[in-house]
């Protein structure tokens, strides 16, 4: 059986100079699986995200395949990857105050996603389905986060209303870019937790849960999350495996470097930090 999410040798390049992004990228994503995209900022992780979800600017130009169930996403129209996006698939972006609309109350935010792939019925039993939402990603008093902006939120909460909207329609698919990085790390854990039990949501249809493909610089994040790695380093995938394989014996310079960093807390008080060589 062919693998959910198919990508085979995507390159991304921006501007008139083509600039190089990604180069070559190959990624299998089967039902239900959790793979970890890791890498130092710059490494094309966002960018790769962004060219599944069809959220490219203009300037960028896009070459290779990206299949999901078979359908061949590169060189769609915008509005067929409008339909797929909170539907099919579904993104939990970095940055909630910019990802969620500042002048648009939390609910009817979720309540969006219902409306533009026709689901949620009546405007009651919308926003029954809108509270019913944010109660499962943990919010305390839904009825007030549903009611409430933006900027009336903590981070955390902002965090959790993203993936209701994510979530709200059953996606096959979950891309997270670097959901937890703005928040305390007490808060991080929680919202991590949440997460995970949201998408072990079976489908009635496939018996699985959602599959994500979870983005993030933090190994220890990543690892909390995932079953296999995938490592960037300057738009290529330098290395990939299970968790275990990737954690216990990295075989990239680069990797290994990863793995050193990730463990300061170990270093000795007045020894040298590890760093990662610059051509590895």
């Amino acid at each position: 059986m062919a693998p959910m999410l198919q990508v085979r040798d995507l390159t991304v390049r921006f501007g008139r100079r083509q600039q190089l992004a990604v180069e070559g990228l190959d990624l299998d994503l089967d039902r239900g699986a959790r793979v970890g995209l890791i890498g130092e900022s710059g490494s094309g992780k966002s960018v790769t995200a962004l060219a599944i979800m069809g959220l490219l600017p203009e300037n960028a130009h896009v070459t290779g395949s990206i299949r999901l169930e078979g359908t061949e996403l590169v060189g769609r129209s915008d509005r067929h990857l409008t339909r797929l996006r909170g539907d099919a698939l579904g993104m939990v972006f970095q940055e909630p105050m910019t990802a969620l609309d500042p002048t648009m109350k939390a609910g009817r935010q979720v309540a969006e996603v219902y409306r533009l792939h026709g689901r949620g019925g009546a405007k009651g039993h919308a926003r029954e389905a809108v509270i019913g939402e944010l109660a499962a990603m943990g919010l305390g008093e839904p009825e007030r986060v549903a009611d409430s902006y933006p900027h009336q939120l903590s981070g955390g909460q902002r965090q959790r209303v993203l993936m209701a909207m994510a979530l709200a329609n059953r996606p096959n698919l979950v891309i997270c870019d670097e959901p937890t990085t703005a928040l305390d790390v007490t808060v991080q854990a929680r919202v991590l937790q949440t997460l995970r039990r949201r998408l072990d949501v079976v489908d009635d249809a496939q018996q699985t849960g959602a599959a994500c493909l979870f983005i993030s610089h933090d190994l220890a994040v990543v690892a909390s999350m995932c079953d296999h790695l995938l490592v960037m380093r300057n738009g290529r995938v330098v290395e990939r495996g299970s968790l275990h394989q990737v954690i216990s014996g990295p075989r990239h310079p680069y990797t290994r470097g990863l793995m050193a960093t990730s463990r300061l807390d170990l270093a000795s008080p007045g020894s040298r930090l590890p760093t990662i060589e610059e051509g590895a």
